[in-house]
C-alpha cells in the first residue's frame, strides 16, 4: 500500500528548509515512488524552488478538511514566522508528524506577538504558561513588557531564548515528532508523550563541489599566502559576526574574510561594516549581501575555511554546517547544541565566545597550516556524507509504518474538538488520556497568539497560580511590574472575586485604559457584564482611565472623549477619586439606573476606597511615630492595603503572595527614614524565601529571608518621601510562590536618625544573653541578623551592628562570640568597629564560643552616649555548601552576650 503523505512546508530559497523539503520531495519521487506519494503544501515566502508534480497553497484560501485525505500530515516548522507561520498554526490545530527544524521557537513567537502586533500580552502570557514566574521574570526584567517599552534587552536575541524554550506546546500537540540530530532529540523527549524519531540532515540538498573542484582547492591552499575564511548564510546577531571581526583583527593580517548571505536584521550590516573600519580591517574584510546560487558555488570554491559560530543555537541541526561540511573545508564552529555533536577532527570547536582570543587562535592556526586545513575538511566531508535525501525518506517511512497505530490515533483529536473540555477530549481518546490533556492544553495556550486573537486571553485566568497570574498582569497586561498600587489592587481582585470574573474586570480595565489613551472604544457594554471591581485596577493608572471607568461603572454606558477629559481634569486638579466616585454615584444619572441597594452598597465600597496613583500622599494611611509603633489593635489594621485575612493576636496574614502597607510619616528633617517591619513567612515558601521590597516608587531591598518565624527588616526610605506626603510599601514574594498567605505582618515602627525615642541604654556589669528569654537583646539589634534562638544571634552575612547608648561608667565591652565555617574557610579575623573606628581586630580560630575584650578608649564620642558597633568577621559561611550541616542560612558571627565592663582591663 502506498503511503501518502501532505508535505506541508516553506518551498522557496529564502528558507534552508526550502532546499530541505525540493531534497526530500525529489528523492521520495525518484527511489521510493512504490512505498510514498507527497504532495507539497507550500507557504510562499517569495519565490519557489522547481518540484514535479502538483503542489497547493497554504494560504488563505487552503480547506485544512483536505488534509483528512492523506495518511499522515508533515509539519516542517521552524522558527521564522514570514516562513512558517501557518504551517506552524496549522500544526497545533491538525495534529500530525512534526519535523522540527528549530527545538526553540521563541523567536518566532515573540515576532507573532510584536511584530505582527498581538501585543506584549500574549507573550508575557505564554512565557508564564510554559516557563512559570522564573520565565516571566526574565520577560519584565527585560523591559518589552514596560508601558510604553523600555527594553534594555531581547530575550529573543540572547541566550534567554535557548534557556525558555517555547517548543513544549508544540511537540505537546504533536502525533509524532522528528527531530535532526541527538542534542535535538535529548531536548524534546521529555516535553512530549509522541514517538520521537531521530534523522539527519541530507548532504545533497544543495549543489556539492566536485570531487576535482575540492582536489583542485587542497592544491591551491597549499600555496596560498592569504587564505579567504568564509561565512555564509541569513546575516543575523546570532551568526555572532562582531566576535568574528574582533578575533579576525588578532589573527594574522593575511587572513580575510568574506560574509555572504541575505541580511535579517536592519541595520546589521551597517554596524559590522563600522565595527570593521574601527579594529583596522579595511581591505581583509568584505560582505556580499545579494548572493546568487552560482555565486554561492563561486565563494565555497573560493574559501579555504568557514565560519559557523552560533549563538544563541536555536536549531535542531544546521544546514548551512552541512554545506559547508560537504564542501570538503574545514568550519570553525561553536562547541553547543547539535555543533557539539561533531567528532573529533571534523570540525575545529571553540568553547568560549565571550573573548575573542580562542576564536583568534583557531583562525590563526588555520592560516598557518594548510595540511591541517585539508585534513580537517576531508573528515568533515565523510561526516556529512551519512546522510542523503533518500535514506532519510527510507527511515521516515519505517518509523511511520512501525508507529502508524498511535499516530493514526493521535490525528483522530483534530480541529472540530479543539474546544472541547479535558474531560471529553480524554473519552474520545481513552487510551492516551494523557496525551489528549497535553493537546488541548497545548492550543488553549499557543491558539489564540498565532491566530491573532485579541489579548488578553481568558485561558492564563483559569489555569495559572495566582501569583504567577498576578505577575502577568501587572508585568505583561498593563507592564508596570512592581507598581505597588497596581499590585495590591490586583491582589484584592484575585483576592475576592472568582478567576472568570477577574478576567471581565482587567478586560474591562484594559479596554477602558485604551480608550482613555485615545484608541477606539470598545464594543457596547450590557449592563450585567460591567464589572465594578475594574474601579480599583484603573485608579492604579491614569486620572483619565479612571474617568472612563468610573463613567462606565456608575452610568452603565461608555463615557464620551469630552466626559473622560472634564472629569479627568478635576481628578489632576486636586478631587479626590473617593470623593469623585461617591459624588457619581450619588448623581442623577446613577440613580435612574435603579441598581438593587446591594448593588449600591457594593459600588458604594469600591468607590469610597478608591485612591488615584497620581494623588499626593496617601491621606487616609496609619500614622507612624517613634513612640507609637502599629500593631494589632493599635493602628496596624489602617495600615493594611489589599487583601488581608482577620487580624489577629500576631498580626495579619496576607491573602496573595504580596502585602501592601499605607504609612503617613511624622513631620521631621530632611534625613532619610528608616521602618521596622516586623513579619513571618510561611515554611511554604520553603526554608529561605527572597522578598522584593518597593517603597515611595522605588524598589528598595530584595533581601533573603528565613520562614517559619518572627522577622524584624530595617528599611531605609529614599531622602525625598515628605512626612505630608505618605508611603505605600510593598513587600512581594514573586510569582513563584505558592498560591496561599505567605506574608504575615506584625508591625510596624519607626527608626532613623531623628527619632525621639533613643536606642536603650547598655546596664553596666550585666551580661546580657542574646537569646528569646532576655527582654533587652531583641532591642539592641539594629543590622541583618537571624532570629534569636537559644545559643545566641547569628548575624545575616558577615556583618552585623549593634545600637545602643553607653553607660557613663563604660571602658571596655565584653563579647562572647563564635563563628563557623573554619573547617573548609580557614581562621576568620573580627573586626570590631565603633561608630566608624577599628576599636579591636581579634582572630577566631574554631567554632567554639569566644571572649573578645573591646576597650573603648578610641571609640568617637557621639551624643548621649551612642553607640553603632559593627561585628565584621570578614565572610559568611553556608554550611550546607560547605559540606558541614544542612544549615543553608549565609552564616557570619554568632553574638552570644555581652557584657560592659566598668573597668578597661589590665
Amino acid at each position: 500500500m502506498v503511503l501518502r503523505l501532505a508535505w506541508i512546508t516553506p518551498l522557496g530559497p529564502r528558507s534552508d528548509v526550502g532546499a530541505f523539503s525540493r531534497n526530500i520531495l525529489a528523492a521520495a519521487r525518484r527511489d521510493h515512488a512504490a512505498r510514498v506519494e507527497m504532495l507539497p503544501i507550500v507557504q510562499d515566502n517569495g519565490p519557489r524552488h522547481f518540484v514535479e508534480g502538483p503542489c497547493l497553497s497554504l494560504d488563505d484560501r487552503f480547506d485544512a478538511d483536505l488534509l483528512a485525505a492523506f495518511d499522515h500530515p508533515c509539519y516542517n516548522l521552524g522558527n521564522n514566522a514570514e516562513n512558517h507561520g501557518r504551517i506552524n498554526r496549522l500544526a497545533l490545530e491538525r495534529p500530525g508528524v512534526v519535523i522540527l527544524h528549530d527545538v526553540v521557537m521563541h523567536p518566532s513567537l515573540a515576532f507573532a506577538a510584536f511584530e505582527a502586533g498581538k501585543g506584549p500580552a500574549a507573550y508575557a502570557a505564554l512565557v508564564a504558561a510554559v516557563h512559570g514566574a522564573a520565565g516571566l521574570s526574565v520577560v519584565a526584567e527585560s523591559g518589552v513588557l514596560a508601558d510604553p517599552p523600555r527594553p534594555a534587552f531581547l530575550p529573543w536575541e540572547t541566550s534567554h531564548a535557548e534557556a525558555l524554550p517555547l517548543i513544549a506546546p508544540f511537540v505537546a500537540s504533536a502525533a509524532a515528532v522528528v527531530v535532526h540530530s541527538a542534542y535535538a532529540e535529548a531536548r524534546i523527549r521529555p516535553l512530549t508523550r509522541a514517538p520521537v524519531l531521530a534523522l539527519g540532515l541530507p548532504y545533497d540538498q544543495k549543489p556539492p563541489l566536485e570531487d576535482a573542484e575540492i582536489a583542485a582547492w587542497q592544491e591551491a591552499t597549499r600555496r596560498t599566502e592569504r587564505p579567504l575564511a568564509v561565512a555564509f548564510g541569513h546575516i543575523a546577531r546570532s551568526k555572532c559576526l562582531d566576535l568574528v571581526l574582533r578575533a579576525l583583527a588578532l589573527a594574522p593580517a593575511s587572513l580575510r574574510l568574506l560574509v555572504a548571505g541575505r541580511p535579517v536584521e536592519p541595520g546589521l550590516v551597517a554596524e559590522l561594516e563600522a565595527l570593521a573600519a574601527q579594529l583596522g580591517l579595511a581591505g581583509r574584510v568584505a560582505f556580499e549581501t545579494d548572493v546568487s546560487v552560482a555565486r554561492l558555488q563561486e565563494i565555497k570554491r573560493a574559501a579555504d575555511l568557514f565560519l559557523n559560530i552560533r549563538h544563541p543555537n536555536t536549531e535542531s541541526a544546521s544546514g548551512s554546517l552541512v554545506e559547508m561540511l560537504d564542501a570538503g573545508k574545514p568550519v570553525v564552529v561553536h562547541a553547543a547544541g547539535c555543533f557539539a555533536e561533531l567528532p573529533d577532527g571534523a570540525a575545529l570547536a571553540v568553547r568560549n565566545i565571550a573573548d575573542p582570543s580562542e576564536l583568534a587562535a583557531a583562525l590563526s592556526a588555520l592560516a598557518a597550516d594548510p595540511e591541517r586545513r585539508i585534513a580537517l575538511g576531508q573528515a568533515g566531508r565523510a561526516v556529512a556524507r551519512r546522510w542523503s535525501g533518500s535514506l532519510y525518506v527510507a527511515r521516515l517511512l519505517e518509523f511511520l509504518a512501525a508507529e502508524g497505530t498511535t499516530i493514526r490515533r493521535r490525528q483522530g483529536i483534530h480541529a472540530g474538538r479543539r474546544a472541547a473540555s479535558h474531560a471529553a477530549l480524554a473519552a474520545l481518546d481513552p487510551q492516551d488520556e494523557a496525551w489528549a490533556r497535553d493537546a488541548a492544553l497545548a492550543r488553549l495556550f499557543l491558539s489564540p497568539l498565532l491566530s491573532g486573537a485579541g489579548a488578553p486571553d481568558p485561558a492564563p485566568f483559569l489555569w495559572l497560580p495566582g501569583p504567577l497570574l498576578r505577575g502577568l498582569i501587572t508585568a505583561g497586561l498593563f507592564g508596570r511590574e512592581g507598581d505597588a498600587g497596581l499590585i495590591a489592587a490586583v491582589d484584592w481582585l484575585l483576592a475576592t472575586t472568582d478567576r472568570p470574573g477577574a478576567f471581565r474586570a482587567v478586560a474591562q480595565a484594559l479596554a477602558l485604559k485604551r480608550l482613555a489613551e485615545g484608541g477606539p472604544p470598545p464594543e457596547a457594554l450590557p449592563p450585567e457584564v460591567i464589572a465594578p471591581e475594574s474601579l480599583p485596577l484603573l485608579a492604579a493608572l491614569t486620572p483619565a482611565a479612571l474617568a472612563a471607568g468610573l463613567v462606565t461603572v456608575l452610568f452603565g454606558r461608555l463615557p464620551a472623549r469630552a466626559e473622560i477629559a472634564a472629569l479627568a481634569a478635576g481628578l489632576s486638579g486636586g478631587e479626590p477619586a473617593a470623593a469623585a466616585a461617591l459624588r457619581l454615584l450619588d448623581a442623577e444619572a446613577a440613580r435612574r439606573r435603579g441598581l438593587p441597594e446591594a448593588e449600591r452598597r457594593h459600588l458604594a465600597a469600591i468607590a469610597g476606597g478608591l485612591r488615584g496613583a497620581w494623588e499626593p500622599g496617601v491621606p487616609d494611611a496609619a500614622p507612624l511615630s517613634a513612640e507609637a509603633p502599629l500593631v494589632p489593635g493599635q493602628g496596624l489594621e489602617a495600615a493594611l492595603r489589599g487583601a488581608f485575612g482577620p487580624v489577629g493576636v500576631d498580626g495579619a496574614w496576607s491573602r496573595s503572595a504580596s502585602a501592601t502597607l499605607a504609612l503617613r510619616l511624622p513631620p521631621a528633617g530632611e534625613a532619610p527614614r528608616a521602618l521596622g517591619l516586623e513579619l513571618r513567612l510561611s515554611e511554604a515558601l520553603g526554608s529561605e524565601a527572597r522578598i522584593v521590597l518597593h517603597g515611595a516608587g522605588r524598589r528598595l531591598a530584595a533581601p533573603l529571608l528565613p520562614t517559619g518565624r518572627p522577622l524584624r527588616l530595617e528599611l531605609t526610605l529614599p531622602a525625598g518621601c515628605r512626612p505630608e506626603d505618605g508611603v505605600l510599601v510593598l513587600l512581594d514574594a514573586g510569582a513563584a510562590a505558592p498560591e496561599a498567605p505567605v506574608i504575615e505582618i506584625r508591625g510596624v515602627s519607626l527608626l532613623g536618625e531623628g527619632e525621639p525615642a533613643p536606642p536603650p541604654r547598655l546596664p553596666a556589669a550585666r551580661r546580657i544573653a542574646f537569646t528569646p528569654a532576655d527582654p533587652l537583646a531583641a532591642a539592641l539589634l539594629a543590622g541583618p541578623w537571624y532570629a534569636l534562638e537559644p545559643g545566641g544571634v547569628w548575624s545575616r552575612g558577615p556583618v552585623g551592628r549593634l545600637r545602643a547608648r553607653l553607660p557613663e561608667s563604660a571602658a571596655a565591652l565584653l563579647l562572647e562570640l563564635r563563628a563557623e565555617g573554619m573547617a573548609a574557610q580557614g581562621e576568620k579575623r573580627l573586626a570590631v568597629r565603633g561608630n566608624g573606628a577599628l576599636l579591636a581586630e581579634v582572630p577566631l580560630p574554631d567554632s567554639a564560643i569566644r571572649q573578645v575584650t573591646v576597650p573603648l578608649a578610641a571609640l568617637p564620642r557621639e551624643a548621649d552616649g551612642r553607640l553603632r558597633l559593627d561585628l565584621d568577621c570578614g565572610t559568611a559561611a553556608n554550611l550546607a555548601a560547605l559540606g558541614l550541616g544542612r544549615d543553608t542560612r549565609d552564616l557570619g558571627v554568632m553574638l552570644v552576650a555581652l557584657t560592659v565592663l566598668p573597668e578597661a582591663p589590665a
